[in-house]
């Protein structure tokens, strides 16, 4: 849909200067009109529609819907809270990392902050970055089992207490013991299936496991 406007022109009579009527549709200088601006912004409120997606409903490019956000949004770093947890987020095969790092507040489930990687250097440069007093003041880091997010936590979380989230305590432990089952099983006889041949207990670590 295009809108064509017929601006009126206007001349002082004192000086003879020349000058239009305001242009009620955008602002000056600015090539998008002030309600597609509006609409970039309302949408992009939510955190399922990226720049693409922008781009394609509105028609326009993708570096103009950045261009836009970069312009009217001011955003900063959200202060750590007493609790927080460290986990990643699987982001695409063709990235060259695979995994982006995401920080959580553990009391209301909302996200701090997101990393481009989980890697040991890319999260030292940005860990260095947080204020010493504020990353003191930490309580708690709530962990999966990666080495990596334990050795970091005890090295720039100074104050904080280690603790590796239940999920993956008992993750683990199921495997431990399925382990074992497995090793039993293994024992043996799996040739035939006859009680006899194999015992009671493989029948069972077989089919009641």
């Amino acid at each position: 849909m295009f809108y064509y406007l017929k601006a009126r022109r206007y001349k002082c009579k004192y000086c003879n200067s020349i000058f239009y009527e305001r242009n009620p549709f955008s602002l000056k200088n600015d090539k998008e009109s002030t309600y597609t601006i509006y609409k970039v912004l309302d949408e992009l409120k939510s955190h399922t529609n990226t720049f693409t997606d922008m781009a394609r409903n509105l028609n326009l490019s993708v570096t103009t819907v950045i261009r836009i956000f970069d312009q009217y949004v001011e955003y900063h770093r959200v202060k750590l809270p007493k609790i927080i947890c460290f986990d990643e987020v699987y982001t695409s095969r063709k990235s060259y990392q695979k995994y982006a790092f995401i920080m959580v507040d553990f009391m209301n489930n909302n996200i701090i902050e997101i990393y481009s990687s989980r890697h040991k250097n890319k999260l030292t440069q940005n860990f260095s970055h947080i204020p010493k007093a504020e990353k003191d003041n930490i309580d708690y880091i709530i962990i999966d089992m990666w080495d990596t997010y334990r050795d970091l936590g005890e090295i720039y979380f100074k104050n904080a207490k280690i603790a590796v989230d239940s999920f993956h305590v008992i993750k683990h432990l199921n495997e431990a013991i399925v382990s074992i089952r497995l090793k039993i099983m293994r024992k043996f006889d799996k040739r035939t299936k006859s009680l006899i041949a194999n015992d009671m207990y493989y029948y069972m670590f077989k089919n009641f496991h």
